[in-house]
């Protein structure tokens, strides 16, 4: 049977500028969501298929996205726009590393993936927290290990 575990605790790291290997958690994240994978189909129906159904093959696979909410720090390192913080990497618009860390799980499993940040959405209501929605696209493969 498989074991029931929460979430809270889960981290999403960041690799370091210049720093190869080195990871920063990224601070006041509050909810996390993906990688959402999925995989082209191929459509191989052919005319002498006996059944009248349509067939398929799997095609590229795309690991797709992570997305996040954080508590928005403009001052947090990992946040501001300057090296090593959320903004920065957006306005740089280059691929860096990625970890996604699994909580309560031992030894810990984690998704490790290469990504480029392609939105921060900024959320300052009047009755509420300063958040930031960001997305972070993968490119390749997101192994889990």
């Amino acid at each position: 049977m498989a074991q029931q575990r929460a979430a809270f605790g889960t981290l999403l790291k960041m690799g370091v500028s210049g720093s190869p290997g080195s990871m920063v958690t990224i601070a006041l994240v509050s909810s996390i969501k993906g990688p959402t994978q999925s995989a082209s189909m191929i459509d191989v129906t052919s005319h002498d298929n006996a059944t009248g159904y349509r067939e398929f093959v799997a095609g590229v696979r795309d690991a797709g996205e992570i997305t996040f909410t954080c508590f928005f720090d403009p001052s947090d390192a990992t946040h501001k726009d300057s090296s090593g913080g959320l903004i920065y990497e957006f306005n740089a618009g280059t691929e860096k590393g990625f970890e996604l860390h699994l909580a309560n799980t031992s030894p810990v499993a984690k998704f490790s993936f290469d990504g480029i940040i392609t939105k921060i959405d900024f959320n300052n209501p009047v009755d509420g927290a300063s958040t930031a929605d960001v997305t972070i696209k993968i490119s390749g493969e997101a192994s889990l290990t």
